[in-house]
């Protein structure tokens, strides 16, 4: 079993880079050609410090493609960034409502200043929201629940790693769930503790799962199932 994993785990690697080269030259294609809006915006991130616009357009790009796919009315983002610009921008071209929470005030200042080029509309807003961890520290979440009637959640906040050093997932999608809303999609960049608290609730069984290279690798899948996206990705069935 161990060497059938180190083969997929190698295979899936070369898929990845070869991949990885064609995903640049459709990015490169869309900020410039499509949404030079975004493209600025990840230049301000840059100047502004932002570690994640290392990984613009590529990240941009895989999200741009769930949201055409997906068209969702409502997309709520838990954790801003340099996405934050994708959303942003997809939500003005679309007439979607976007809503950002972020746990970081520091960083809360830095995404509204490098997103400034693109005026938010449809009641659109990005929100500074404290972060909590819950009593039993097995999971943190935000201080105010995901808004009703999101269909489209990103999950990239509030940070997962606790004073102790240890990981734990964002647990905000578990309180959406239990309100009874089904989002009908759901994105995970990273994360991977997330993704499986996901999948072990009873309301992600309703969900067709797409998993991202990162967690294809970390958790063994075998090859016909593995991804070489940057996003984890929950559909609703």
């Amino acid at each position: 079993m161990k060497i059938a994993n180190l083969i997929n785990k190698k295979l899936l690697g070369l898929k990845y880079r070869r991949t990885r080269k064609e995903e640049l030259h459709k990015a490169n294609e869309l900020v410039n050609t499509t949404i030079p809006e975004v493209l600025e915006s990840f230049e301000n991130f840059k100047k502004n410090g932002q570690i994640s616009s290392d990984r613009q357009p590529i990240k941009g790009y895989d999200l741009w493609t769930v949201l055409e796919r997906r068209k969702p009315r409502f997309i709520v983002e838990l954790g801003s960034g340099t996405t934050s610009a994708v959303f942003a921008s997809w939500a003005n071209r679309n007439g979607a409502k976007y809503v950002s929470h972020e746990s970081h005030d520091g960083w809360h200042k830095v995404t509204t200043e490098s997103i400034g080029n693109i005026p938010l509309k449809n009641d659109s807003e990005i929100r500074y929201i404290p972060s909590v961890t819950n009593s039993s520290e097995t999971a943190t979440h935000f201080s105010e629940p995901i808004p009703e009637g999101a269909d489209f959640v990103y999950i990239d906040g509030p940070p997962c790693k606790l004073e102790s050093g240890k990981k734990v997932p964002n647990e905000d999608i578990i309180h959406f769930f239990e309100t009874g809303a089904r989002p009908k999609t759901i994105v995970i960049d990273g994360r991977v503790e997330t993704a499986d608290l996901i999948r072990e609730h009873k309301a992600g069984k309703e969900y067709d799962f797409y998993p991202s290279f990162n967690y294809s690798i970390l958790r063994n899948f075998e090859l016909h199932k593995m991804s070489v996206t940057d996003h984890s990705v929950f559909e609703l069935k």
